[in-house]
């Protein structure tokens, strides 16, 4: 099964400031966060190790960005992952915060 054969739930959990994902056989990923203004910092994302490499990434990437532009918000994407997903999907370039001098 791929990301692609099911849809993926997500839920905005602002009190452990993470985006939860509701991924196959009750598993779930998530991506962690720092808030500071009109910012968010993308510190980590979490996919269990047994379904690893099924494209779970890029789909929790896109729908955490999509997210965060609905919010109106800019990211700073400090996760390896979520920065290589937005190198490679210029599209999200314009969400990026390029001055984080202030969440230091």
């Amino acid at each position: 099964m791929t990301s692609q054969d099911q849809e993926i739930q997500m839920t905005h959990n602002k009190e452990k400031n993470r985006f939860e994902f509701d991924l196959e056989d009750h598993k779930k990923g998530v991506v962690k966060y720092e808030r500071s203004g009109h910012k968010m910092r993308l510190t980590h994302t979490q996919i269990p190790k047994e379904i690893r490499g099924k494209g779970y990434g890029k789909t929790m990437a896109e729908m955490t960005l999509e997210e965060i532009e609905r919010m109106r918000m800019k990211v700073i994407p400090q996760c390896p992952f979520i920065d290589y997903y937005i190198e490679n999907n210029p599209k999200w370039e314009s969400l990026v915060y390029h001055t984080s001098s202030e969440m230091n």
